[in-house]
C-alpha cells in the first residue's frame, strides 16, 4: 500500500472515530488466561481487511481478536521479494547474534536448535563461529532458501509438543516467532520439548515490544510491530515474564534493543560465557560466509552491505576501502533508473533492495574516509531518492528508510557546504520540512517527522553557510550509534 493510501485510510479511520478505545468485550486473555472485559486499543484497516487489537490489563498484553489465520507454508511467505527485502535488509543479524552469546553456558553447550529460524542467520552464526552443531525447523519458504543457499539443517516443519525432535540440545532459540502463536503456552512447550533434560535447559525467545507501539499507521516501526495478518500476541516485559514463570523458569534475564525484548530463561542458575563482541564477532561471520558464497546472490549482497557497513560504523575506513577494492559491490542506479519504479517489485529489478542504506554507507566512506564531497553528495542525493521511494511502494518494510530520509539529505548538504556549494547546501536543507512527531505543515503530510538532533544539526549547518566558515570546519565524523539505533529499530528474526 502505497503512503498516500495508507494516509488516506488514516483520515478515513479518524473521521470515522475506528481509534475509538472505548468499546470493552470479554474475552480470554491468551497469556495470563483471565476471563474478563477487554478494551480496545486499536481498530484499524489494512490490505482490505480489518483488525481488532485488545488490551488486557492483568497481564499487559495486547492481542489481536479475531485470530488472524495464516499458513506460513501459503503465499505469505513465499515470495522472492520479501525473501530478499528481509536477507538484504530486513534481518538484523548482530541481534540474533547476541541472543545467542547471551544464551550459550560456560560449560556443556555443543548443540542449538532454533524454531522458527526463518533464513538461518542465527543457526549459520553458530555453526561458522562458535562450532556448535545446529538444527532449525521453518515451515514457509524462508527457511527453504537458507538451507539451501546456507547449506543448513532446517526441517520443512511446525512442531508441537509431542514433535519427537531431531536431536535434543541445551540451548533452544525462538527469534520473533511466539507473536504469531495464538497459543503461546503451547508454543513454550514445543520449545522444550526440543530440550536435552540431562543438561540445564536454556530457552531464549525474542519478539516485539508493545511498549514501543502507538497509534501511528505511518510510521513503519509501528507496521512492523503489528504486523497485520500475521502477528497475534503483542507482549510487554512483565507479560512474557510471567508466561515464563507458568511453565517454571525462575531464572530470566531480560534484554532490550530497539523494538524488541529477549528472555533468556532456565528453570536453575546458569552460568553464562563472559561477554563477547558480538560486531567483531558478526565481522568474522560475514568474511567466513562471503568466502562461501557466490557475488550476486541475495545471501552475499547481504553480508557484503552489513560487512562494510560495520567497518565504517567502526570509523576503519582502511578495511572499507579494502572491502570495497575486493568484493564485488552491486551496482549504484541512476535517478532515472529510480525515478522509472512503479511497486516494489519494480524496485527489486531495479536494484538491490539494502542499495538505500548501502548508497549512505557509501557516501559516509566518501565523506569521511576519503575526503571527495561532490561524490559522497551525489551518494547522499542518491540514498534519499531511494528511500523516499521505498517508503512510496513499501511503506510496512521500509522501517531503516524511514529514519534514514532525512539525514540522508542533511549530509547531502553537508558534502554539498564541504565542497563549497553554499547554495545547493541551502537549498538541500529548505527541502528537510521542520515536522515534528504530532506536528504537521502544509505539504509534509506524507513526511518522516524531524528528529530533535537532526534539527540541531540542520540549525548548526545554516550558521556555518551564514558564516562561510568552511575553512575552520573539523572533518565531519559520523556518530556510529546513529545508525545503530536505525537498524536496531528493524526486525530482528
Amino acid at each position: 500500500m502505497a503512503r498516500n493510501q495508507v494516509k488516506a485510510k488514516v483520515n478515513e479511520m479518524l473521521n470515522s472515530n475506528q481509534f475509538n478505545d472505548s468499546e470493552k468485550i470479554l474475552l480470554k486473555c491468551p497469556v495470563c488466561n483471565i476471563h474478563n472485559e477487554k478494551k480496545l486499543f486499536l481498530n484499524f484497516g489494512w490490505n482490505e481487511q480489518e483488525y481488532w487489537l485488545y488490551e488486557c490489563h492483568d497481564c499487559d498484553t495486547f492481542f489481536y481478536n479475531p485470530v488472524p489465520n495464516l499458513d506460513y507454508r501459503g503465499s505469505h511467505t513465499s515470495s522472492d521479494v520479501p525473501l530478499r527485502n528481509y536477507v538484504e535488509s530486513d534481518a538484523n543479524i548482530q541481534i540474533l547474534a547476541e541472543n545467542i552469546l547471551r544464551s550459550i553456558p560456560s560449560t556443556g553447550a555443543t548443540s542449538i536448535v532454533d524454531v522458527g529460524c526463518g533464513y538461518g542467520f542465527s543457526l549459520d552464526f553458530a555453526k561458522r563461529v562458535l562450532n556448535l552443531e545446529t538444527f532449525g525447523y521453518e515451515p514457509s519458504y524462508y527457511g527453504r532458501a537458507g538451507a539451501k543457499e546456507l547449506g543448513l539443517t532446517i526441517l520443512d516443519s511446525y512442531i508441537d509438543k509431542d514433535t519427537k525432535p531431531e536431536r535434543k540440545a541445551s540451548v533452544v532459540i525462538s527469534s520473533e516467532v511466539i507473536e504469531h502463536c495464538g497459543d503461546p503456552h503451547a508454543f513454550i512447550e514445543a520449545m522444550e520439548s526440543q530440550l536435552d533434560t540431562e543438561k540445564p535447559g536454556i530457552l531464549t525467545i525474542s519478539t516485539p515490544n508493545k511498549a514501543h507501539l502507538t497509534k501511528d499507521l505511518q510510521n513503519p516501526q509501528n507496521l512492523a510491530i503489528l504486523s497485520p495478518g500475521a502477528h497475534i500476541i503483542l507482549f510487554s516485559k512483565r507479560s512474557l515474564e510471567l508466561l515464563l514463570r507458568q511453565h517454571g523458569y525462575s531464572h530470566i534475564h531480560f534484554y532490550e534493543v530497539g523494538s524488541s525484548i529477549s528472555a533468556v530463561a532456565a528453570k536453575q542458575f546458569v552460568e553464562f560465557r563472559s561477554a563477547q563482541d558480538a560486531l567483531e564477532l558478526c565481522k568474522k561471520y560475514y568474511r567466513l560466509a562471503l568466502a562461501d558464497l557466490s557475488p550476486g546472490g541475495t545471501a552475499y549482497t547481504g553480508f557484503l552491505y552489513r560487512l562494510y557497513r560495520a567497518c565504517i560504523d567502526q570509523g576503519d575506513y582502511d578495511s572499507a576501502e579494502q572491502i570495497f577494492i575486493q568484493y564485488q559491490f552491486p551496482r549504484f542506479p541512476s535517478i532515472q533508473e529510480i525515478q522509472s519504479i512503479q511497486n516494489f517489485d519494480d524496485f527489486s529489478n531495479v536494484t538491490v533492495i539494502c542499495m538505500p542504506l548501502l548508497a549512505y554507507y557509501r557516501a559516509m566512506h566518501l565523506l569521511n574516509g576519503i575526503g571527495d564531497h561532490q561524490t559522497a553528495a551525489n551518494y547522499f542525493n542518491l540514498s534519499y531518492s531511494l528511500c523516499r521511494k521505498k517508503l512510496d511502494v513499501a511503506p510496512s518494510v521500509a522501517v531503516g528508510e524511514y529514519a534514514l530520509l532525512w539525514w540522508a539529505k542533511f549530509h547531502a548538504a553537508l558534502a554539498s557546504y564541504y565542497s563549497k556549494d553554499n547554495e545547493t547546501a541551502s537549498k538541500l536543507l529548505r527541502d528537510i520540512p521542520m515536522v515534528r512527531q504530532g506536528h504537521s505543515e502544509e505539504g509534509a503530510e506524507n513526511n518522516p517527522p524531524v528528529s530533535s538532533d537532526l534539527e540541531i544539526r540542520i540549525a548548526e549547518l545554516r550558521g556555518w553557510i551564514d558564516n562561510s566558515e568552511v575553512s575552520t570546519l573539523p572533518t565531519p565524523k559520523p556518530k556510529s550509534s546513529f545508525m545503530d539505533k536505525i537498524l536496531n529499530r528493524l526486525r530482528s528474526r
